[in-house]
């Protein structure tokens, strides 16, 4: 039983994650006000607290509920999928250091300054990000029908 919880755990961090970077991406495109800032920030803490989950809850599976690390770490896909974690983990860290700017600004009741240049920079993260999710989620399908051991 415990097994599946803690899939089905995985599972909800991974779709909070998507969900996160989705809504973050279309709410940078609109033009900035305080409400939207402060939205925006809290999007991405709850970014960040899901793909802490995500790992964690990973972890404990591949360390002691699933097959065994032996099993993952002998596996080309799975190690793609923990390379693309850690490379979406670099690319969101522009888009956090931005809004964590933010904060100071909102404090003060001001919408804080998103430069077109900064816009586009994090724009550009954020495709990337949701691109490497992409690729993970691709990783873990094929995995799942048993490719990549080695």
């Amino acid at each position: 039983m415990l097994p599946a919880i803690a899939a089905a755990l995985h599972h909800l961090a991974a779709f909070l994650v998507v969900a996160c970077l989705v809504a973050q991406r279309l709410m940078v495109t609109e033009p900035m006000t305080p409400g939207l800032a402060r939205k925006v920030v809290a999007l991405d803490v709850t970014y960040g607290l899901a793909s802490l989950a995500l790992i964690a809850v990973g972890a404990l599976r591949v360390h002691f509920l699933e097959k065994g690390s032996g099993y993952y770490f002998h596996n080309a896909l799975f190690l793609a999928k923990i390379g693309l974690y850690c490379l979406v983990g670099l690319v969101s860290i522009l888009p956090t250091r931005t809004y964590i700017r933010w904060r100071q600004t909102l404090a003060k009741g001001r919408t804080p300054l998103f430069s077109a240049e900064r816009r586009a920079k994090v724009t550009l993260c954020l495709d990337l990000e949701l691109a490497g999710v992409a690729g993970i989620i691709i990783c873990a399908a094929l995995m799942a029908k048993g490719i990549g051991a080695f």
